[in-house]
């Protein structure tokens, strides 16, 4: 027997003799045994996640590396089952998702000249859009990515954006970070040195005469630059789609907590300033504002079918009163309460003590058992049939959205042109920044598609507001005995 021979001999000897390796190969084959006689879906989940646990916790010796042991555990399996553990394992589900949508694609990507990481970014996200396994994948990691931001793996909005499986495309944009726009001066020097630390600085200021370009030229480059984002927008839309749909919305709970947890790590841009000076910077650990508003576009999109049925009956009123997704509480507190705060306390404290101690007893088990059910941040109770279509949690993703993101971000950009307009370095230089700056903000914000969605929503939020407002008055006057009847209808 050769050297080599008796190597891979004494490999595979040691291998079998390794007690952690036997005890795997029966656990995993066991798993696999479940998987194949499984009557239901969460039972193929279940016995899924127990095998990727194993393959994650798979460890190499002094003849195989851990990598090796995998391959070996999973030599005999079947496709489908190989497909439900990368679905069903976040780790494994975002390796095999992260390594198809970024094959051929340079991050960040470059919206001009000849497109071909964009033309990449389309391809792929075509290809997992056509690949069920792919799908329950990408399900996966937004589920996956949900949870990191609740149980502390993902502490605000910015390692969100950086952690997420499609964070990197939903960044892609046009706007300049006005830390850079503030250095740039008009020589050839310090453009260069920006255009290499900030690809989306040569979108503009590679244009002839800048920043003396007509408008039109301007114009034209911005149309040219949107139809590039664009694509990339769809191919986020078009695989957020998927991943609602796939498996007759197996994975709809962890996309749209997904979808709600990115939208609140977004609060810090839509908080009051309290100090004028520095009200222009983007708040620290904040999502950056390319991610907020292709995120605020992507949800509104999703929305806008409803608002274009102008279905009344498609929203249900009852998720504002709900903070499981979002809390619309904070976002405008009601100045004007019937009674004293003060009083009603008071008055509370009275019936504590006047309490029998057996109801205070059953009050206590109450409040424990309803703590014991507390669902992760985004999602709602486990086992809670909450009953509230996609239709009602899109519109009011859509309207936190724009509050969140889509206004502030207005805001931020007029403050950070008036800084730019009044900093140092001559009238020259001030109107070379504040075009960049300009340029790349318009080209985004002023994006046809955005615009046209949001004022779809915005409208049809105006309407079924109104149509909420009548109910509720038109329902009090029908208790009180007061009111006209017109037609089934009593009006006050």
């Amino acid at each position: 027997m050769c050297i080599r021979d008796s190597f891979h001999h004494r490999r595979r000897q040691v291998h079998r003799l390794n007690p952690f390796h036997k005890m795997s190969e029966v656990d995993f084959a066991s798993c696999q045994r479940a998987f194949d006689a499984a009557a239901t879906p969460a039972a193929q989940t279940a016995a899924a996640r127990r095998a990727g646990a194993l393959l994650d916790a798979a460890e190499g010796d002094m003849f195989s590396s851990a990598e090796e042991v995998r391959a070996s555990l999973t030599a005999g399996c079947s496709s489908a089952f190989l497909a439900a553990i990368t679905a069903a394992t976040p780790r494994r589900a975002s390796s095999a998702v992260r390594g198809k949508l970024e094959a051929g694609v340079a991050w960040p990507a470059r919206l001009d000249g000849d497109g071909r990481c964009v033309a990449a970014f389309a391809k792929n996200c075509r290809d997992v859009c056509g690949d069920k396994a792919l799908q329950r994948a990408l399900g996966s990691c937004l589920e996956d990515d949900a949870l990191a931001s609740g149980d502390g793996r993902v502490r605000d909005g910015r390692a969100l954006e950086d952690a997420s499986v499609l964070g990197r495309a939903l960044a892609t944009s046009t706007i300049l970070d006005f830390a850079h726009v503030a250095k740039a001066k008009p020589d050839g020097r310090a453009v260069d040195a920006l255009k290499g630390r900030v690809p989306a600085a040569a979108y503009f200021s590679e244009l002839p005469n800048f920043p003396k370009t007509p408008v039109d030229a301007a114009n034209k480059q911005a149309a040219f630059l949107r139809q590039r984002l664009r694509e990339t927008q769809d191919g986020v839309h078009a695989l957020v789609n998927k991943a609602l749909r796939v498996d007759k919305g197996a994975k709809k709970e962890g996309v749209v907590a997904w979808l709600a947890r990115s939208v609140a790590l977004g609060a810090p841009l839509a908080a009051p300033r309290l100090k004028e000076r520095g009200r222009h910077a983007h708040p620290a650990g904040c999502c950056s504002a390319g991610h907020g508003l292709n995120l605020c576009g992507l949800i509104l999109r999703l929305a806008a079918p409803v608002a274009d049925k102008g279905d009344f009956n498609l929203v249900d009123w009852r998720y504002a009163t709900r903070d499981d997704r979002v809390d619309f509480r904070a976002d405008a507190k009601l100045g004007a309460q019937v009674g004293s705060r003060d009083d009603d306390d008071d008055d509370d404290e009275d019936d504590d003590d006047d309490m029998d101690p057996e109801m205070k007893r059953q009050l206590r088990e109450a409040m424990a058992m309803s703590l014991g059910k507390l669902s992760a941040l985004g999602f709602f109770p486990p086992g809670e049939a909450h009953g509230f279509k996609f239709s009602t949690e899109a519109f009011f993703l859509a309207v936190k959205a724009v509050g969140t993101f889509f206004v502030p971000l207005f805001d931020e950009f007029h403050l950070q042109q008036r800084a730019l307009a009044e900093g140092r370095g001559g009238d020259d230089v001030a109107a070379y920044r504040v075009r960049l700056h300009a340029e790349g903000w318009v080209c985004h914000l002023e994006d046809p598609v955005l615009l046209e969605n949001a004022g779809k929503v915005a409208s049809f939020a105006a309407k079924w507001l109104l149509h909420q407002i009548c109910l509720l008055y038109t329902s009090d006057a029908a208790d009180e005995g007061l009111g006209v009847d017109l037609g089934g209808r009593r009006i006050i």
